[in-house]
């Protein structure tokens, strides 16, 4: 647990990490939090929210986790909530991870805390939703090269790795995550900028640009990785076709053989019987009068196939 506290002119900034219900039970008598919001934020699954009670906002945003596993794929996973409230007295946000761009914001508003007294609560806030939507920047990136990396393993292109759908899988299910909390982002965003003075529209407006930026590189990922995954099933069905079409035509090879020594064997099965009273044993030219009955069906069926067109793979049907 760790605790920053920062004195402003008129208010002050109190960062929680990591609390404990006792603390946060604490901050809330003392600060006169309303309880749902104070037991919100010890839930992780909440997504982006803007709620106002009395006078106090409550507001839930989730910045990316750059702690996540790599087969990661869900909000929870993904992502850390982050939890504000702030009045016209104080600001407070709590969050269970350590965040380094937090930290960075205490360095940056410790200087200015008694050299500005201009200084409000939206000011800290509005830096607060761009530093959150700025942890987006490196995993959409990294979506992009990983699609660029997957559309190359597709196609063979300069690697020797082949495509695995699971990992399109895992990606597409990434962006998707990031589309979500881009999106939902937007509604604490717009109603903090409705309510906040001119001067810091400016702030808040880069902050939905920047959404805006991001919004679209993920869903043109997103449509890009369900074409590689069709073409992947296609190319994959496609080569499933031509091992069945290849197969099929051994099988009609092998059958057309068969055909033809099928009669053939017929007939020598017949004279290999050796019964004593078969006529044609003692023919003089029976063994080349069978050798010529035997051609002479081979050559029939060999005409029949051909005349059928059965003898050639382009013209058969």
């Amino acid at each position: 647990m760790a605790e920053t506290k920062i004195e402003f002119h008129d208010f002050h900034w109190l960062d929680i990490s990591a609390p404990t219900q006792e603390l946060l039970e604490g901050v809330a008598k003392n600060y006169e939090l309303h309880p749902t919001s104070v037991q919100d934020c010890l839930q992780p699954e909440h997504l982006p929210k803007h709620e106002v009670i009395h006078d106090i906002s409550f507001i839930v945003l989730r910045a990316y986790d750059k702690e996540c596993h790599d087969a990661a794929d869900t909000v929870q996973e993904l992502t850390r909530k982050i939890a504000v409230f702030h009045s016209d007295r104080f600001l407070i946000t709590v969050h269970r991870a350590d965040h380094e761009f937090i930290h960075q914001l205490h360095a940056k508003w410790t200087k200015r805390a008694k050299a500005d007294p201009t200084v409000t609560p939206e000011h800290i806030l509005a830096d607060l939703m761009n530093e959150v939507v700025k942890t987006y920047d490196e995993p959409v990136h990294e979506c992009v090269s990983s699609l660029e990396t997957f559309e190359m393993e597709i196609f063979g292109a300069g690697t020797q790795r082949k495509f695995r759908i699971q990992n399109g899988y895992y990606l597409k299910r990434k962006v998707s995550v990031f589309k979500r909390m881009l999106r939902a982002t937007l509604e604490p965003l717009n109603r903090v900028m409705a309510k906040a003075e001119s001067d810091l529209h400016p702030a808040f407006q880069n902050a939905k640009d920047h959404i805006d930026s991001l919004y679209f590189y993920a869903d043109e990922i997103s449509e890009s990785m369900s074409s590689l995954l069709n073409l992947h099933v296609s190319l994959q069905q496609q080569k499933t076709s031509v091992a069945s079409q290849r197969t099929n035509e051994v099988m009609r090879v092998l059958t057309i053989f068969s055909v033809f020594f099928l009669p053939v064997n017929f007939i020598a099965s017949i004279y290999g019987m050796n019964f004593e009273h078969m006529p044609e044993l003692k023919w003089d030219y029976g063994y080349w009068i069978a050798l010529g009955f035997m051609a002479t069906v081979a050559a029939t069926i060999l005409i029949w196939f051909h005349r059928k067109g059965w003898l050639s793979s382009r013209d058969y049907k």
